[in-house]
């Protein structure tokens, strides 16, 4: 195939609303697949070459037609809170970004017409406002996630509990979808068509309008009850989501201790032996569920968001559950990653005990219930404590060996999160509706290679990393200890030394690649629970599980010399002196710490993505100044300032 012509694509396509701004489309090639460690060692640095808004459909054939006269791959975009990376352009090319195509256009009686970048909320909100309804199921990220992004990238959500899946018959009406040919078409798709466009990620055609049922809207209760014995939880939840006459829209299993060392504001109400069980029940269910759980009488009440003395709320309940959780406690600890797990439908609670029995608490149970076929099923967003990626494949297996079924959240292709099987109905499609596969390649293995064996990860061979431009630089990397120890002192212009430099990766710092707080945690262990990341700020570190304050780094105000973590490495105090390149073991761009700093020398240090002044060395980092007395010709700031306020703030190495 003749390469793609970014230039020329992007000339015919300046009269609409194109970024090719690098720092923003890297943002916009972006999803939430960091929460897979393996996702994240394969498709960290994937770039699109630059992304365009349409505001209509019109202007998405336009984008469509022109991309596939230059053969620039288009992939699509709603709000890129996925977690497989399926927003995410392996051959760069274009971001067909829909969050500006957000119109809820007609409201019915039990239907709702609206575009594909509409957010869930705002579905709601407007069906609310109108008529009393509401969607029947959305996804934990409701409040930032799209309505064509839930089509295409998800599979179920709140509201599975009662009315299943996303690809179960009536949850979607119609969808209006664009082809990617010569000359694009315009296909109205419903009935067994769905199924071709349902969860395909974009790879097959672009969906501009979406027809969903609707259900009446209820002031939903949210409540959280414990027990003490996990699989009474289990019992509990799985025969109360069997009482017919109960309308629920959640029902949601925590194996203990999640919710005490990763629910914040859960934690002071639990013991770190509590299950946690999430529940959302309709106002006039509450008379028969209180009936139903008087005949458990273990199940404790710890909150009901219509009666409670709470100091502060905890918010909605499914914002615990789903990925929720697995973000909450990525927060908290950095080493957690996840599984998708099906206990199916005939025994679910045995194979969950059994699994539970050989995994915790390595693999802890989160456990969703859902109705699947008419029946209730059980299905797991376990945590996992990751160690490295062979465990993790041993894990999978063990999960497989004993009746439960996995949805691998460590691959980005559809066979592989699926089934480990090729959808005929939307290979077919694409065939049809996108003859060179240039919609979301490297997403679909059976276009590419229909006779894949899923005995190994799948690695799509025109996997590329976004163009590393003049004002992105690639993250430095953590100079080994043996540099750190090696390293000499040098001196300031005044005379004073510095001592070995140590990266501080906190709060006031977003570097690149993934060098962020983040990472920080990962290194920073409270040295009084031992179990949880820190959180840390330019007076000292609070422990997130224990809440308990220092941790026996050097974190505090004037940059002492930093000392040894719980874990053995060395944690940069917030505060730094004076550049120095020569330093061998400091990487370029970043300051070195020095003991005894007075606050006059105090600065603080973010990533800065301006390019540049002519004539001077580009380090990333921008260099908040907190007195003036810092704008001394000798220092490297001041040779390179730019445009800086009174104060001497806003210098850039």
């Amino acid at each position: 195939m003749t390469a793609p012509n970014i230039a020329a694509a992007c000339d015919a396509l300046a009269h609409l609303d194109v970024d090719t701004n690098p720092v923003s489309v890297r943002s916009k090639s972006r999803d939430f697949f960091w929460y897979s460690p393996v996702l994240k060692d394969r498709l960290d640095g994937i770039q699109a070459d630059f992304v365009v808004a349409p505001k209509t459909e019109a202007q998405v054939i336009e984008v469509l037609k022109t991309c596939y006269a230059q053969n620039v791959p288009v992939t699509t975009r709603g709000a890129g809170t996925g977690n497989y990376g399926q927003a995410m352009p392996l051959a760069g090319g274009c971001i067909l970004h829909l969050h500006k195509m957000n119109a809820v256009k007609h409201i019915q009686t039990g239907r709702v017409i609206v575009e594909p970048g509409c957010l869930l909320k705002d579905v709601d909100a407007a069906t609310q406002a109108h008529s009393g309804q509401e969607l029947r199921m959305f996804s934990s990220t409701r409040s930032t996630a799209t309505i064509g992004g839930f089509i295409a990238g998800g599979s179920g959500g709140v509201g599975s509990i009662h009315w299943g899946a996303l690809r179960d018959i009536g949850n979607v009406i119609r969808l209006r979808v664009v082809t990617m040919e010569t000359e694009p078409r315009i296909l109205e798709i419903t009935g067994d068509e769905l199924y071709r466009v349902i969860h395909a990620y974009g790879t097959n055609g672009i969906i501009t309008e979406i027809e969903m049922p609707l259900a009446p809207a209820y002031d939903w209760v949210d409540m959280f009850l414990t027990f003490k014995d996990f699989r009474e939880a289990l019992e509990y939840s799985h025969a109360l989501a069997s009482c017919d006459g109960l309308l629920l829209k959640l029902v949601t299993i925590f194996e203990a201790p999640i919710a005490s060392d990763y629910f914040q504001r859960v934690a002071p109400y639990v013991d770190r032996d509590d299950v946690v069980i999430a529940l959302m029940v309709a106002p006039h269910s509450m008379p028969g569920f209180e009936t139903f759980t008087t005949a458990y009488p273990n199940a404790r009440m710890i909150y009901r968001s219509d009666d409670n003395n709470w100091v502060k709320g905890p918010g909605r309940v499914f914002e615990y559950g789903w990925n929720h959780t697995t973000l909450r406690a990525l927060k908290v600890d950095p080493s957690i990653t996840y599984l998708q797990v099906s206990y199916g439908t005939d025994t679910p609670i045995p194979v969950i005990e059994q699994i539970r029995a050989m995994c915790s608490p390595e693999v802890l149970q989160h456990v969703e219930v859902t109705r699947q076929g008419g029946r209730i099923g059980m299905g797991g967003l376990s945590l996992v404590k990751f160690t490295d990626e062979a465990r993790l494949d041993e894990i999978v297996a063990l999960h497989e060996a004993h009746g439960a079924l996995i949805f691998n959240p460590h691959r980005y292709t559809l066979e592989e999160i699926g089934r480990q099987s090729t959808d005929k109905r939307q290979l077919e499609f694409k065939r049809q509706a996108d003859p060179r596969g240039l919609l979301n390649p490297g997403k679909m293995i059976a276009w590419e290679d229909p006779d894949w064996s899923y005995d190994r990860m799948y690695a799509w061979p025109g996997l590329i990393k976004g163009p590393v431009h003049a004002t992105q630089e690639k993250a430095p990397q953590w100079p080994t200890a043996t540099a750190r120890a090696s390293a000499p002192m040098s001196r300031r212009p005044d005379g004073a030394q510095f001592s070995p430099g140590i990266i501080w990766t906190g709060d006031n710092l977003g570097i690149p690649r993934g060098m962020n707080d983040t990472w920080f945690r990962q290194m920073c262990r409270c040295v009084k629970c031992a179990r949880g990341g820190l959180y840390t700020s330019l007076v000292g570190c609070t422990c997130r599980v224990c809440r308990a304050t220092g941790c026996g780094h050097s974190t505090g105000m004037g940059g002492s010399a930093p000392a040894a973590s719980a874990i053995g490495e060395p944690v940069f105090a917030p505060w730094c002196g004076m550049p120095d390149w020569s330093c061998p073991a400091l990487p370029q761009g970043f300051c070195r710490a020095v003991p005894g700093n007075t606050p006059v020398y105090q600065r603080r240090l973010r990533y800065d993505p301006t390019p540049p002044l002519a004539g001077f060395p580009r380090t990333g980092i921008r260099c908040d100044w907190s007195d003036a007395h810092h704008r001394d010709p000798a220092h490297r700031c001041y040779r390179t300032a730019r445009s800086a306020p009174a104060g001497g703030h806003g210098y850039n190495h």
